[in-house]
């Protein structure tokens, strides 16, 4: 038994040790997927972004190793990754070549609110992080809680909602941007159209009431838009209601940001209800029927 005891240690040490896990390597092509793998702490998991992920700021230390929903072989393949992860892969080589070097993919639906709760936990299982994917997904749904509790604007302001400008491309009746418009309180005017985004004509902007406009693709100005022909008089941006700066930037990807987006829009709609209640009132000579305030109970002050 005496030469049989360090025997046995030995051989226990050795199979703990090969039974070990190895280390998660993701490569990740999406802005939606590199930005919940941070949200979760597993941000030492990245080994590599495609060029369109920009959040949050760390992810830019990473090597690009692929475009939006693309993959460069070779660099993927020196990072030695034992995943990649996106929206989207769009092209089927990728495909070919990852299964070809027996690197585990897997892609996400991101075209509704749900689908980002369905995507953090799946992540979540992914990295091994998945008690931190259970508390994102509870804040996600306590902040839908008390944005479905919350005041709603007196009446609802007529939003466009941009996701390109040349042509230009509108978010239409489905999808995660239609929901937060909703939930904000907004009239979305491209609701009738069928699908997340449909292309609309400068005929069909300039003849639809557009009070406010939300732009969530790149490069897309109130100066940019009304330099476009017929589209100086559409009221959004005649009245400088042309949202610029975070609400856009949360709402353009339907990611962590997405809750803080939405409240903040339904504030701005809160905003835009009580300053033109306030401005008809003036013209009629009656009183507002209400002042709007935010969720926190401070007043809310119009934004231009």
């Amino acid at each position: 038994m005496k030469i049989l005891f360090p025997a046995v240690l030995f051989f226990a040490a050795a199979t703990f040790v090969a039974a070990a896990p190895m280390p998660v390597r993701v490569v990740s092509v999406s802005p939606v997927t590199t930005e919940i793998i941070c949200a979760l702490g597993a941000f030492d998991c990245l080994v590599g972004r495609s060029s369109a992920c920009d959040y949050p700021a760390t992810v830019k230390t990473l090597p690009v190793s692929g475009d939006f929903g693309t993959i460069y072989a070779e660099k993927t393949a020196l990072l030695n990754p034992t995943l990649v992860v996106s929206t989207e892969l769009y092209r089927p080589v990728d495909r070919r070549m990852l299964e070809q070097l027996g690197i585990k993919y897997e892609l996400f639906k991101d075209d509704s609110i749900e689908d980002y709760f369905s995507a953090v936990a799946r992540l979540g299982e992914l990295v091994g992080r998945k008690p931190e994917a259970a508390m994102l997904i509870a804040s996600g749904r306590a902040a839908l809680r008390r944005l479905e509790a919350a005041p709603r604007p007196e009446r609802e302001p007529r939003v466009l909602i941009l996701a390109g400008i040349m042509p230009l491309y509108a978010a239409g009746g489905r999808g995660y941007l239609a929901e937060a418009v909703k939930l904000a309180g907004g009239n979305n005017a491209a609701s009738t159209f069928q699908g997340a985004f449909t292309p609309v004509s400068p005929e069909w902007v300039a003849a639809g009431n557009i009070e406010i406009i939300l732009p969530v693709g790149h490069g897309i100005t109130l100066d940019g838009l009304a330099t476009l022909p017929g589209l100086a008089g559409v009221p959004a941006i005649r009245n400088h209601q042309v949202i610029a700066g975070e609400i856009p930037e949360s709402l353009a990807r339907p990611g962590p940001r997405l809750f803080c987006g939405i409240e903040k829009l339904r504030d701005y709609f809160l905003a835009f209800s009580a300053a033109s209640s306030a401005a008809l009132s003036r013209e009629t000579g009656k009183k507002p029927l209400s002042t709007m305030r935010s969720s926190d109970s401070r007043e809310v002050k119009f934004l231009r």
